[in-house]
C-alpha cells in the first residue's frame, strides 16, 4: 500500500521475483501493476462517491455472462423497484495490427463491449428507464491504427443503440457517447501515455479534460431532444474528416473556448498530469494585423506578437498576478502564415510548464509557442515572470549622440515594410553610431483586429512598440550598415506601468560585442516626466544586405485604406 507509483510497484515486483518469492515474466508484472492501480482508482472514485452523499454498491459481474447480468438486474428491480439509467462502460483493449490478431484476442474485445449490451437491453424495462448510456469511442466512427476489434466493437454499439432509441419509441435517452481520448482525472493518470498523447497531438486531437467531461457527460443526459444517439465528445478535426468523406459540408469551426487575450482571443485550456498548461487558439482573418507584416508577400507573425501571444496566455493562468517580465524570447523558427488573410486559419498553442515551487513574491514558468495540427513545429520559446505588482523603474535613462536625420516618411516608404498599424514611430529626433531617439504613439488591440472581445481593450506588451524598437534597429543597421536586419532575440522586456500613455519617447542605445552582422540594442520606452514605462534589455537583430529588398514593399492598397 506505500508503494504508490507504477515505478514504485514495478521494483518491488522484480525484487519478489528475483528473490523467488513470485513468479512473474515481464508482461505479468505489467498486468499486475496495472490491475492494482486501476482498483485502487476505482476505490478512491466510491470513497468519493460516499464522500459526496451517495450511496455505493459495488458488484464484480461478467458482462458476457447472461445468468450473472439477468440476476444482478432482476435483483436490482426487486431491491429499488426500478432503475433509472444504465451507464454502460465495460471494454477492454488489446490493440495489435489485425494481421497479428488471434480469434480469442478479437472475442474479448468484442464480446464485452457488444454481448454486455445485447444483455443489458434484453433485461432491463424501457416503460421506467430514462437513460441508457453507452462509452463509446471515436475508434469506431474515424478508425485507429491497430484498434480494428476495438473500433468494430464500438461502431456496433453506436448502430445498436440507434435502433433501441427507435425501438423504444423515442422515450429512453440513448446515447452513444464517441469519446475522444481521455486525459488525468482526480485519482487516475488518463488513457494515454506522453508518447501515444504526441501522437494524438499530431493529428489535431486533444485529450478530454476530466473536467470537459463532466460538462458534455452532464449535456447529453440532460438534453431535451433525444437525438442524435450518436454524439462525438472531445476536441479534434472530426468536422474536416467528414467533409474530407462526404458526410457533411464543413466551412468553419466554432469558438475554442473563453476569450483569454486581446491578441489570443478564444482559446482551448487543457492541463496535463504533470501540470503543464496547453492553450489553443487559432490566428486567422480577425488578426487584421498580419496583412500588414509580410516578408516577399507572405505574412509573417511579428516577434513582438508572439511576446504578446506568450504573455496573455500565462496571465491568464494566473489571474491576480501581472506579468512583470518575458526573458529571453527566441526565435526557433518563424510562423509563415502563407498570403491570404481572407482563407486563413492557423492553429497555434501554447504550452507553459507549471513553475517550479510556489512563492507568496513570484514565480517564473518557461513557455513554448508552437504551431498546431497534424506537423507541430516549435517557433518561440521565453520565461515568463508573474509577480503580485510591477515595479518601478528608478535609473534614468541617458540620450546617445545624434548626429544624422532620417524623416519618418523615407523611414517607411524606403526603408521598413511594415503596415500602417506597425507604423507608430510619429518623429525621429537623430541617429548615431551610438543609436538613436524618437518619438512614438501607443497602439490599442482595435488597431490591430477587426474586432475585440469586450474587456480586453488594452495589451499586455505593446507589440507595436515592441516592434517599433526592431524597426529602429533595422533603420539604424541600414544607415550605418547599408543592411536591414530582422528580430531573433529579446533578452529581456520589462513593463512597469499597466497602462501605457499615449505619447512616448523611445531611446535606442546599440551595444558593443556579437556578430558583425549582429544588431544589439537596450531601449526603453519613457513618459513626458521622464519616467521608463517599458523597456527592452538585449535585443538581437541578424542583418544581410539581401533584406533591403523589403524596404518600401508594404501593400499600396493597404497604405491607402489605413
Amino acid at each position: 500500500a506505500a508503494l504508490t507509483s507504477a515505478e514504485q510497484l514495478r521494483a518491488y515486483l522484480i525484487a519478489e521475483t528475483r528473490a523467488g518469492r513470485m513468479q512473474l515474466k515481464p508482461a505479468e508484472i505489467a498486468r499486475r501493476i496495472q490491475a492494482i492501480l486501476a482498483a485502487r482508482e476505482m476505490h478512491a472514485n466510491i470513497a468519493d462517491f460516499r464522500a459526496g452523499g451517495a450511496d455505493v454498491v459495488y458488484e464484480a459481474v461478467d458482462v458476457t455472462d447472461e445468468t450473472a447480468m439477468s440476476r444482478l438486474i432482476s435483483g436490482l428491480y426487486e431491491r429499488y423497484g426500478r432503475i433509472d439509467g444504465v451507464v454502460h462502460g465495460a471494454g477492454i483493449i488489446e490493440d495489435k495490427l489485425l494481421a497479428d490478431k488471434t480469434s480469442e484476442s478479437w472475442s474479448r474485445v468484442v464480446d464485452t463491449k457488444i454481448l454486455g449490451l445485447w444483455l443489458l437491453q434484453k433485461h432491463l424495462r424501457p416503460e421506467s428507464l430514462k437513460f441508457l448510456s453507452v462509452f463509446s469511442s471515436v475508434a469506431g466512427r474515424y478508425g485507429n491504427s491497430g484498434q480494428s476489434d476495438y473500433a468494430t466493437a464500438n461502431e456496433l454499439m453506436n448502430r445498436i443503440c440507434c435502433q433501441l432509441a427507435d425501438r423504444w419509441g423515442g422515450k429512453v435517452n440513448v446515447s452513444a457517447l464517441c469519446w475522444g481520448p481521455w486525459g488525468a482525472t482526480r485519482f487516475g493518470a488518463g488513457m494515454v501515455t506522453e508518447e501515444t498523447e504526441a501522437k494524438f497531438s499530431s493529428r489535431g486531437v486533444r485529450l478530454v479534460t476530466a473536467a470537459t467531461g463532466r460538462r458534455l457527460f452532464r449535456e447529453a443526459l440532460t438534453r431535451a431532444d433525444f437525438r442524435p444517439v450518436e454524439l462525438v465528445c472531445g476536441a479534434g478535426p472530426w468536422e474536416r474528416v467528414e467533409a474530407e468523406r462526404g458526410l457533411i459540408h464543413y466551412a468553419e469551426e466554432r469558438p475554442l473556448g473563453e476569450v483569454l487575450g486581446p491578441l489570443i482571443g478564444a482559446a482551448e485550456v487543457t492541463a496535463t498530469p504533470k501540470g503543464e498548461r496547453e492553450l489553443r487558439f487559432r490566428i486567422d482573418r480577425n488578426h487584421l494585423f498580419l496583412d500588414q507584416h509580410r516578408i516577399d508577400d507572405v505574412m509573417i507573425l511579428p516577434a513582438a506578437a508572439a511576446l504578446e501571444l506568450i504573455a496573455e496566455a500565462a496571465r491568464s493562468q494566473w489571474p491576480g498576478w501581472q506579468v512583470i517580465e518575458v526573458r529571453d524570447l527566441r526565435l526557433i523558427k518563424g510562423v509563415e502564415l502563407g498570403s491570404d488573410l481572407d482563407g486563413l486559419a492557423h492553429e497555434l498553442i501554447v504550452r507553459i510548464n507549471p513553475p517550479p515551487y510556489g512563492s507568496s513574491e513570484g514565480f517564473e514558468v518557461t513557455a513554448n509557442l508552437q504551431s498546431g495540427g497534424e506537423r507541430p513545429r516549435n517557433h518561440y520559446r521565453a520565461t515568463v515572470r508573474l509577480e503580485q505588482q510591477l515595479a518601478t523603474a528608478t535609473e534614468p535613462v541617458p540620450l546617445p549622440r545624434l548626429d544624422r536625420k532620417l524623416s519618418v516618411a523615407k523611414a517607411y516608404d524606403e526603408w521598413l515594410f511594415h503596415g500602417p498599424c506597425f507604423q507608430v514611430i510619429t518623429q525621429i529626433e537623430g541617429l548615431s553610431s551610438q543609436g538613436a531617439v524618437a518619438q512614438l504613439r501607443s497602439s490599442r488591440p482595435a488597431e490591430w483586429m477587426r474586432t475585440v472581445a469586450p474587456g480586453h481593450g488594452h495589451w499586455t506588451f505593446d507589440p507595436a512598440l515592441l516592434d517599433a524598437a526592431a524597426q529602429m534597429a533595422l533603420l539604424w543597421a541600414r544607415g550605418e550598415r547599408d543592411e536591414s536586419c530582422l528580430p531573433i532575440r529579446f533578452g529581456r522586456v520589462a513593463r512597469h506601468r499597466e497602462q501605457l500613455p499615449e505619447r512616448l519617447q523611445m531611446v535606442f542605445e546599440t551595444l558593443p560585442g556579437g556578430d558583425t552582422n549582429m544588431v544589439r540594442a537596450n531601449v526603453s520606452f519613457v513618459d513626458s516626466a521622464g519616467q521608463v514605462v517599458l523597456q527592452v534589455e538585449e535585443l538581437e537583430c541578424i542583418g544581410s544586405a539581401a533584406l533591403n529588398r523589403l524596404g518600401g514593399t508594404a501593400r499600396a492598397e493597404v497604405r491607402k485604406t489605413a
